[in-house]
């Protein structure tokens, strides 16, 4: 029996290793697109939030209902509000929910944890920071002057 020296295909080892390099860049590629998207979650939400401060303050400013506007700030949620403080029984109330993987922390030093934009001026009492964050640590930053300025940290 002779051996025959040009034999074709890949050996078993060559198939396990090309296999092997194939599954550590399917890998690489999983965990970086998780962590896009958590970092997606964290930017749609703080810009939402952004909008409705934003909101909240343009209308204190003219006079909207001829009331102050707010925003109460929950770990998981947050809620934008008319009145010179906020009224869980209001069913004028709109609760915006967050992604289960994103909580709201802030500095505000009022128990019920609201921005109050005053009617006409648009100030509020005290500056506040509200940071965004997910669970994978991916943060973002909110300020608000007492002039009611709102700015992306």
């Amino acid at each position: 029996m002779t051996k025959n020296l040009h034999q074709k295909g890949f050996t078993l080892i060559e198939i396990l290793i090309s296999l092997f390099v194939i599954g550590i860049l399917l890998g690489i590629v999983v965990v970086n697109l998780n962590k896009s998207k958590k970092e997606t979650i964290v930017k749609t939400v703080t810009d939402t939030l952004l909008f409705r401060l934003e909101e909240a303050r343009a209308n204190a400013l003219a006079g909207k209902g001829g009331e102050n506007q707010g925003v109460k700030l929950n770990d998981d949620s947050y809620i934008v509000f008319s009145g010179l403080e906020y009224n869980s029984s209001d069913p004028d109330n709109v609760v915006y929910e967050l992604d289960s993987n994103v909580s709201l922390s802030d500095t505000t030093t009022n128990t019920d944890r609201t921005v109050i934009f005053s009617r006409l001026t648009g100030g509020v009492e005290e500056s506040s920071t509200i940071t965004i964050s997910s669970d994978s640590g991916v943060t973002r930053t909110i300020s608000i002057d007492l002039s009611g300025n709102i700015d992306l940290q």
